[in-house]
């Protein structure tokens, strides 16, 4: 028997979840970039669970975008471009980019992420390998 997500928890709840799993706090030695890592994948998980935790689970997603520069993260800009240019809303919840070029050229991004996408960001950090 199927029951819609919505009518077993009051919507309160689901923001209260979402938001404690998106808890800013790294703890012990988990190093940043690992605890963001689990960070999204528990709220990406939680975005698939039904729409209700979707609609809660968005904004947390696409607040704040981190990029490096090497292969894998070149992949995965690119196809942030195709989904923001295909739903502009989402592009909206972007505030702040985040990108570490330490390693490579970090004009790439600038270039695939351009402000047009993202009109609402209020911040953005460039790390630059160069001098």
């Amino acid at each position: 028997m199927h029951i819609p997500c919505s009518s077993v928890f009051p919507l309160e709840i689901y923001g209260m979840i979402i938001r404690e799993c998106n808890n800013p706090r790294p703890t012990g030695a988990l190093y940043f970039d690992d605890w963001r890592r689990r960070v999204v994948g528990t709220l990406s998980r939680c975005s698939l669970t039904c729409w209700g935790w979707h609609q809660y689970a968005q904004p947390y997603l696409f607040n704040t975008i981190y990029a490096q520069t090497n292969d894998w993260c070149y992949r995965s800009i690119c196809k942030l471009a195709v989904i923001v240019r295909e739903k502009p809303e989402l592009g909206r919840l972007v505030k702040s980019l985040y990108i570490d070029g330490r390693e490579g050229d970090p004009s790439w991004i600038a270039v695939t992420l351009h402000g047009r996408w993202f009109p609402d960001l209020v911040a953005l950090t460039v790390l630059s390998g160069a001098g």
